[in-house]
């Protein structure tokens, strides 16, 4: 999962977040079927809310309006400072409008001073990996700080305060190790493309992923927007207008712009197991510490398509795991298996996907049918789930799926990282 970085339009993220999590029911926490997360920016804050926090996304975004509100609260301009550009002039003189040692304080009280992003140990998620994507100040290229890399006594509140310091806003961050970091929408505000590079490393024998969701802070509606046809106007074609709008719409600045970019580097085979979360905005995209748009943002109706939903509840909860090698048998290899719930409370899982899918049933993608999703081999008292299954392949090399079907519906479960 990626996060977009977008300041005080986090609170959209989070909203799309909390809504995912009402659709997939109380069951479900997104931290336990996630395997890796990448935040740019408030994205990396609310990441380490979620998953070093263990919270609710539900709880995440009641939170949100009053860290942002401390944050952004003192200003660090004068008595001028009133009037838009004296303001953002005064920010890039001073390198930064804000208190950075104040928001490094709040950032210590919310997180923990005990939480290391570099130790296994201080994750909430069973198999979460995180990584914190903040820029070098000397080209602004992407420098990743995540917590597979090695063991160390870095905090995470240091790691996140080096991905939030937008020029201009807050000073840059000197990282032990690393040197001068600052905010990792320098160069690109959406980080599709470095979690899926980072996900090849990790993964090294995965020939692809079960399932990407990017969630993205907002964006301007289309109807909203200026065309692109010259007005005729000599002001706004003019040069520095010009430089003025690339700027403001690109991948810097811009995290739809960048998700869309990111996807002209993405096999055809893989770009049906990506999804993105994003949301409208009914008015000029809020600027990063415009406080008096929270209430706007706070109030709005959040939308999740039911097909984020269906995937993330077969995709991400069932995979298929072999109990045996396979056996040779009349040009064939037997394969016997089964398949299991990764979940806490697999039984309210099997239920919701019974509910959401009747008569549902897996079937290998060669279309041989498995059996029907209800009857299971597992513990119906203590609510472990296990489906035996069996079937055949034509050698050690094929590649197979399996999916959970009905007459409306087909959805792969996972077999992330190791292909079947």
């Amino acid at each position: 999962m990626s996060l977009d970085g977008g300041g005080i339009r986090g609170i959209i993220q989070l909203g799309l977040l909390k809504t995912l999590e009402k659709k997939l029911g109380p069951a479900i926490s997104l931290i336990y079927i996630i395997d890796l997360w990448a935040g740019i920016s408030v994205g990396a804050l609310n990441e380490m809310d979620l998953v070093l926090n263990n919270l609710s996304a539900d709880k995440c975004f009641e939170k949100f309006t009053e860290f942002a509100k401390k944050v952004f609260e003192f200003e660090k301009t004068p008595i001028y400072g009133n009037f838009k550009w004296v303001r953002i002039l005064s920010g890039i003189l001073k390198d930064g409008k804000y208190d950075a040692e104040g928001l490094e304080e709040i950032l210590k009280h919310g997180l923990s001073l005990y939480r290391r992003i570099f130790d296994f140990g201080t994750t909430s998620g069973i198999s979460s990996r995180i990584c914190i994507i903040a820029s070098w100040v000397s080209d602004g290229k992407a420098c990743v700080l995540a917590n597979y890399r090695g063991i160390g006594i870095r905090p995470a509140e240091s790691a996140v305060r080096c991905s939030v310091a937008a020029p201009g806003f807050f000073k840059t961050k000197d990282l032990s190790g690393f040197g001068p970091l600052q905010d990792g929408g320098v160069r690109a505000n959406n980080s599709m493309s470095i979690a899926l590079r980072e996900s090849n490393v990790i993964w090294r024998s995965a020939r692809g992923y079960d399932l990407f969701i990017s969630v993205g802070t907002g964006f301007t509606d289309p109807k909203l927007v200026l065309d692109n046809h010259s007005s005729g106007n000599p002001f706004r074609d003019a040069a520095v207008s010009r430089l003025f709008r690339v700027t403001m719409f690109s991948p810097t600045m811009d995290g739809e712009q960048a998700f869309q970019e990111a996807l002209n580097y993405v096999p055809d085979n893989m770009m049906g197991s990506i999804f993105r979360l994003n949301q409208a905005v009914d008015c000029p995209l809020p600027r990063l510490d415009e406080l008096e748009k929270l209430e706007v943002l706070r109030g709005m109706t959040y939308n999740v398509p039911d097909d984020l939903a269906s995937a993330v509840l077969v995709t991400g909860c069932f995979f298929f795991e072999l109990d045996e090698f396979p056996t040779p048998q009349n040009g064939s290899y037997h394969c016997q298996g089964s398949i299991l719930c990764r979940t806490q409370h697999p039984r309210s899982i099997v239920s919701r996907v019974i509910e959401g899918f009747p008569g549902g049933s897996y079937q290998t993608s060669r279309g041989y049918n498995l059996g029907l999703l209800g009857e299971d081999n597992g513990c119906r008292e203590c609510g472990y789930y296990r489906k035996k299954v069996s079937f055949f392949v034509k050698s050690l090399e094929e590649v197979i799926s399996i999916k959970i079907a009905n007459s409306a519906f087909r959805r792969t479960i996972g077999g992330f990282p190791v292909s079947m």
